[in-house]
């Protein structure tokens, strides 16, 4: 039974293994591009900022205070 490529060089292989991974992927580069051109990134990394900053706070309270260096 013949193959597909029999006959044919590796570039051709190449190239359609190629295409087809481009296509696979197509999906997932257009929901990226989607996500990161959208208002919901910007608030989600706004409300990460803000927690992370909350707990920092907190942090470097506990610490100066640890070292005599924050009233209560």
């Amino acid at each position: 039974m013949p193959g597909l490529y029999d006959g044919k060089g590796y570039g051709q292989f190449k190239n359609d293994v190629a295409e087809v991974i481009v296509e696979s992927i197509r999906p997932i580069q257009e929901s990226y591009e989607d996500i990161v051109k959208s208002v919901y990134l910007d608030d989600v990394l706004t409300e990460g900022a803000s927690r992370a900053s909350k707990k920092a706070a907190k942090t470097l309270h506990k610490v100066e205070f640890a070292m005599g260096l924050a009233r209560c």
